[in-house]
């Protein structure tokens, strides 16, 4: 999943600010990846459905792997800021019918 922001401050001064961020595997089970060509100054936030902040994180890494086996299933809102950049996405988290994970499904 690629996603950019276009950002246009007036007609006479516009300009056009594009993050690449990638997010892999989606849906997940227990990793994810969060890709970002110039980490520098870069913050993860991941959110549930309620806009409740489950996680925050500083990138130091062009990949940063993240576990989500903890969160419950559902759909998770990303936000990755950069400088005044916000670039938003989702993630799903998911299980996979294993004995171990069984629990968490039901």
């Amino acid at each position: 999943m690629y996603f950019t922001t276009d950002c246009s401050a007036t007609a006479l001064n516009s300009y056009e600010v594009e993050l690449r961020v990638s997010i892999y595997p989606n849906p997940s089970n227990d990793i994810i990846n969060i890709g970002l060509e110039n980490p520098d100054n870069a913050i993860i936030e991941i959110y549930n459905v309620s806009g409740r902040l489950v996680f925050s994180k500083a990138l130091y890494s062009k990949v940063e792997k993240i576990d989500v086996s903890d969160l419950p299933v559902g759909i998770y809102i990303v936000k990755v800021i950069h400088d005044s950049t916000v670039n938003v996405g989702k993630v799903v988290v998911r299980y996979y019918l294993l004995v171990d994970k069984l629990e968490k499904c039901n």
